[in-house]
């Protein structure tokens, strides 16, 4: 074995160790050079070094995602499967339809969708997604991310491991040089697709792949080093911001998971404020905007008169206040309200676009439901009484939510109940008297599962 191969193959086991327990082993594969090694470098590390390394392994898994905007993405798909199928592992396609509007252009639109398959896939604790990034692309992300005026979080760089879904993301070749995977490929003879974008020097990465860090090594031969111990200093930074952000998070007036004390923020130090809404947006996997964007939005909605609802959006987010607190989500897209679907519960029934899920589960606690044999559901049209088990008269639906703290631009999201013409529930808040489950029965309560992440708050 060559000195390239046994080092990488070192490296490797080095950075999978920590992660023994592994129950689940998914490789991202693009079919480009990075991750064909790193496919071929897992499945020998994990096959004919198996005894070696006294850690049982699972066999790996291969995962791509298909994004539909190249004209050779098949071809992709089609090398990222028969690479597997080659080494007798098993081979997942996802195809996936990138929202353009969800990021900062195509290339992180794509990434969004992207790492959106993978969160879904690591639906276990124990469950670990190897991704190819190397030194260099590293390299090329600081100098990204500093020419768009990055903070401390952006010039850290990608971290090597971080929490994806239930599980982990690893990134085990931050620490080698795309050269070392090139002799590697080569010697093995290894078999890989060009992205003919890549060639592009219009593209902003490539443009620094080609020119830019060329110059710079040529210069500086050694700087690759430097700036990889700039950018772990940068982390150690962000790990203390974070530490800060999360105490001032804890600390503030009517702490909830997810909104934030307008008032409480204003009358903070302007970085100490930009630190928390920054730590708060990321923490529900959420885009940051820039700090004039973000300025300008604070103080949007904290001058809206107190009877408003103001929203401030950027790419992938939409920001509003509420009761002088603040929520952000992805943007809602549209809802048609008037539309009425059949429903055979306990049955899951998708609620279409910009309304989420309906689903049923046993209850042990609370005021469960008598399922009906068929049922329909409506969404609020204005006007809707309903008489809530345990209590007296029937009450207008808008005073209902207006006391339960629905957010209102989720009001006419939420699925309705009826059966034979009549409002029997409102699904994840109240069932109508004559409708709840009995003594002798089975209780069963509605789950709503929202468009938005922060519906929970809604239904607090």
């Amino acid at each position: 074995m060559g000195d390239c191969q046994a080092f990488l193959l070192r490296h490797l086991a080095d950075r999978l160790a920590p992660y023994s327990r592994c129950r689940t082993l998914w490789v991202a594969c693009s079919g480009g050079l990075d991750s064909t090694v790193l496919l071929d470098a897992v499945y020998r590390l994990t096959t004919e070094n198996r005894p070696a390394l006294g850690v049982s392994w699972p066999v790996p898994r291969v995962v791509h995602v298909h994004h539909g905007l190249a004209t050779d993405a098949d071809d992709w798909s089609a090398h990222c499967e028969g690479t597997a199928r080659r080494l007798g592992l098993a081979a997942e396609v996802h195809r996936v339809q990138v929202d353009l509007q969800a990021g900062r252009g195509p290339e992180d639109a794509a990434r969004r969708a992207r790492y959106a398959v993978f969160a879904r896939l690591l639906d276990h604790a124990d469950d670990l997604l190897l991704m190819a990034h190397h030194q260099d692309d590293q390299t090329e992300t600081l100098l990204m991310r500093l020419n768009r005026g990055a903070g401390p979080t952006g010039m850290a760089g990608m971290p090597e491991s971080r929490p994806l879904g239930a599980g982990r993301l690893l990134r085990p070749w931050l620490g080698v040089g795309r050269q070392a995977l090139r002799s590697y490929a080569e010697a093995r003879e290894l078999q890989w697709v060009e992205d003919p974008s890549n060639a592009a020097s219009d593209f902003d990465r490539n443009y620094l792949r080609a020119q830019v860090l060329p110059a710079i090594s040529a210069r500086w031969p050694g700087f690759a080093a430097g700036w990889q111990r700039a950018m772990a200093l940068q982390g150690e930074a962000v790990e203390l911001l974070a530490e800060l952000a999360e105490s001032d998070w804890a600390g503030e007036p009517g702490h909830a998971q997810h909104s934030l004390c307008l008032g409480a923020l204003m009358r903070m130090r302007a970085p100490r404020r930009h630190n928390l809404v920054r730590h708060w947006l990321a923490a529900r996997s959420l885009p940051a905007p820039s700090l004039r964007r973000l300025e300008e939005a604070l103080d949007a909605l904290s001058a809206a008169g107190p009877d408003r609802l103001p929203v401030a959006s950027w790419p992938g987010v939409e920001l509003r206040r509420y009761r002088q607190r603040l929520f952000a989500g992805p943007p809602l897209g549209a809802h048609d309200a008037s539309k009425r679907l059949s429903w055979r519960p306990p049955e899951r029934l998708a609620l279409g676009p910009g309304a989420g899920e309906l689903s049923v589960h046993e209850c042990t606690d609370g005021v469960g439901i008598r399922l009906p044999a068929e049922a329909e559901v409506r969404f609020r049209q204005g006007g809707e009484r309903l008489h809530v088990a345990g209590r007296h008269g029937r009450h207008p639906l808008k005073k209902l939510f207006q006391e339960a703290g629905v957010l209102p631009w989720l009001r006419d999201r939420v699925p309705l109940i009826y059966a034979e013409g009549h409002l029997i529930a409102v699904a994840g808040l109240w069932v109508a008297e004559g409708w709840q489950a009995g003594a002798d029965g089975v209780s069963h309560g509605l789950v709503w599962r929202a468009p938005v992440p922060h519906v929970s708050a809604a239904l607090s």
